[in-house]
């Protein structure tokens, strides 16, 4: 007879596996596969993810929905709960708004056959700091203010959608493990705000306790990191300890330890898989943070071996929740995230999500570790390969003939911009996807025509001089065509379109 939680492991596997992560695609079956980290989706949703409109900002999130599933993209890790006091603002005073905009996003990812793994709190120092806590007393007083309110807003999202079939599993937090055991106090100029790693997993119970309350069927992860390379050493001696840290790094053996017991009360391995230096300012002088026991190079994934063998050893399943290159590397190639893809799809590690898609800066532009069509391609190829041979999920073919139109959006100028005040130029900045391939993306002033662009970053400058239209209220367009012929366009509203 089985024991009591090997049953209960294979019950909820069970459970998942025919509720969540199969789909029948005639014979076959189609796995989670490869997804994606977009953080600050649900920002969008609120209005509050970089300088725009919130009719805007919707806009560009459902793009990022629909291009994701045009590239086989199953589902995107986001936060739930963001970066600052924002949404939890929102969360408590206008609560309609609120659960309105969630259900918008939750209703697009359905519609576009796209799930969400849920980080109910990104960032762990917002609940106390909203609160007025310190994070330790957030971290090991039950019925501190921060942890009260942040017990009452997991129970509230786990209550809403745990039903919604764009819901792929629950995730407390990111990283919240790598601020375990450091002294935050002397590193941030604060007071109260360490706390251990024994103090973290205790939180970690009862965020997966609150959970299965509510929802006894999705998956729990806890949203760790890579441990640090001596992390079981520093467990044992706290950086703020009399002594000071054991920087000494871990064996195979301790390693195996931390994943274990970071896992014991939640039904999936995480780990944050780079490429990077331990500390940025190191210049890779020793080590990076794949390289660990005899495993060495920069391009070197043989650490996801090591993890897997832990996660067979204790019926776990395994989350990448992050990977990706060096920003100093080719990110748009990305050596180090491809060898991760092959790998990923070779050990059959059901979740995985690079970092980051169609992630933008405040002046709504690709930032250098987007991954986005047109941008990074050689990514987007590998992805959609290793998604079809390894977890049979292939991306949907245009119809023949093809009738859907690009997607396009004019981000610069922003609507009602008086660009009077541009002596010396104007960018203008569109982004532009299609089911198959943008041919060209056209940019017009009412009827002139300013110019077209092939190939991304789709923007064109307009340089000082006389125009052959002036007015206070003119139409700018962008105009986006694809390889069949189907175009659609942008089209914002700007005036005072002078020039010296």
């Amino acid at each position: 007879m089985l024991p009591k939680k090997v049953l209960s492991i294979f019950l909820v596997v069970v459970l998942v596996l025919l509720s969540h992560s199969i789909f029948a695609a005639g014979k076959k079956k189609v796995w989670p596969g490869i997804g994606m980290n977009n953080p600050g989706l649900f920002n969008m949703y609120l209005g509050n993810a970089f300088v725009a409109g919130p009719e805007l900002q919707e806009t560009i999130a459902r793009k990022t929905i629909i291009d994701a599933r045009n590239n086989s993209i199953g589902y995107f890790r986001f936060s739930a709960s963001g970066f600052g006091s924002y949404e939890l603002e929102l969360w408590q005073r206008y609560p309609d708004f609120f659960w309105n905009r969630f259900d918008k996003m939750m209703g697009d990812l359905y519609e576009n056959h796209v799930q969400a793994v849920f980080v109910l709190s990104w960032w762990n120092i917002q609940f106390p700091r909203f609160a007025g806590d310190s994070m330790h007393i957030f971290f090991t007083d039950p019925n501190s203010a921060s942890r009260k309110l942040w017990s009452k807003y997991v129970r509230e999202v786990v209550n809403r959608y745990k039903n919604h079939p764009a819901v792929r599993f629950w995730e407390m937090g990111n990283e919240w493990n790598l601020d375990a055991d450091m002294d935050i106090d002397k590193r941030m100029g604060t007071k109260g705000d360490n706390y251990s790693t024994g103090e973290l997993l205790d939180l970690v119970r009862e965020f997966a306790n609150l959970v299965r309350a509510t929802d006894p069927n999705h998956l729990i992860s806890n949203g760790f990191s890579m441990p640090r390379p001596a992390a079981e050493h520093i467990r044992r001696q706290p950086e703020w300890s009399p002594d000071g840290p054991d920087w000494t790094s871990d064996s195979r053996e301790e390693f195996r330890k931390n994943l274990i017991d970071a896992s014991r009360d939640v039904e999936i391995i995480s780990v944050h898989f780079y490429n990077l230096c331990p500390d940025i300012s190191d210049n890779c002088s020793t080590s990076r943070d794949n390289e660990r026991f005899d495993i060495v190079g920069k391009n070197n994934v043989d650490l996801l071996d090591e993890v897997v063998k832990v996660a067979n050893e204790t019926s776990k399943f395994v989350f990448v929740g992050e990977t990706g290159d060096g920003l100093n590397d080719n990110y748009s190639v990305g050596s180090f995230t491809q060898a991760t893809l092959e790998r990923v799809g070779r050990l059959k590690i059901m979740f995985s999500a690079l970092w980051a898609w169609e992630e933008y800066s405040p002046i709504i532009k690709p930032g250098p570790s987007n991954i986005e069509p047109g941008f990074s391609d050689a990514l987007i190829n590998k992805i959609r390969e290793v998604n079809s041979i390894y977890f049979n999920r292939v991306s949907p073919e245009p119809r023949v003939p093809d009738l859907e139109p690009p997607i396009v959006i004019i981000t610069a100028p922003l609507e009602g911009t008086s660009i009077l005040k541009f002596y010396y130029g104007l960018e203008i900045y569109a982004l532009a996807s299609d089911n198959d391939r943008i041919e060209r993306v056209e940019f017009w002033l009412e009827n002139a025509f300013l110019g077209e662009v092939r190939k991304a970053p789709y923007t064109i400058k307009l340089l000082g001089g006389t125009y052959p239209v002036v007015g206070r209220n003119l139409k700018l367009k962008a105009k986006a065509f694809d390889s069949s012929g189907n175009f659609s366009e942008s089209v914002v509203n700007v005036s005072g379109f002078y020039f010296w």
